[in-house]
């Protein structure tokens, strides 16, 4: 004997346990909004990740070029006084403060073949947090000329840059020349790069240089 209850349908009742409620999808889609904005931050912070060492990359290259050229300036360094402005001698080493570093050097390039001297004036410093390279054509810079070099921004933005010269017994100065009868060996650029820290670098002199007398030391 099959007794069946009114108004219950089997088939109907089975059909409508193989759905989601409304409930289960909203969960769901909750779920998959939260996995989402997880990965999306994951995702975010790498990215940021590689702009930062693209940037770091990019700087030290920057970093690596300036001193390379400040290096190969030095090591050309000459013995050979020049005439400042107002035609008076001045050392072929100068430094004044540790900020302002002046030289002369040979090895200038001549490229256009003309009727210039292989030896030029080339100055260093420390101004509105970059490191500047300029460039005389020739070396006694009182001789006026258009072809000049202008400033050139090497190196930015540094919070400190510092020269220092080194004498034989390897005591270093923020002024040279000295008073003391005594020779320089090297010089040493002290430099403070925002996501570096400190650095250093000391390049050797080609040749010792002797002080001149005072009175032809200063500009």
């Amino acid at each position: 004997m099959i007794c069946c209850l009114k108004g219950v349908n089997p088939q109907a009742k089975m059909h409508g346990q193989s759905g989601f409620s409304l409930l289960e999808l909203m969960i769901a889609v909750i779920i998959f909004a939260i996995i989402s904005m997880a990965a999306y931050a994951g995702l975010r912070q790498v990215a940021s990740s590689a702009d930062i060492l693209q940037n770091k990359r990019e700087n030290w290259q920057r970093i690596e070029l300036a001193v390379a050229a400040w290096v190969r300036d030095v090591e050309q360094l000459s013995f050979r006084e020049s005439r400042a402005g107002t035609g008076r001698k001045q050392a072929s080493l100068l430094l004044k403060n540790g900020r302002m570093l002046s030289f002369t050097r040979g090895g200038q390039q001549n490229f256009l073949q003309q009727k210039i001297s292989q030896q030029q004036r080339v100055s260093w410093y420390f101004e509105n947090q970059s490191l500047y390279r300029m460039a005389h054509v020739y070396a006694d810079t009182y001789v006026l000329s258009s072809e000049n070099r202008a400033p050139v921004d090497l190196m930015s933005p540094l919070s400190a840059v510092y020269f220092e010269v080194a004498d034989a017994s390897m005591s270093w100065h923020s002024e040279w020349p000295v008073n003391d009868d005594i020779k320089a060996v090297a010089i040493r650029m002290t430099w403070n790069v925002e996501g570096f820290g400190v650095l250093q670098r000391i390049a050797e002199l080609p040749v010792s240089l002797p002080r001149l007398d005072r009175s032809e030391g200063a500009e």
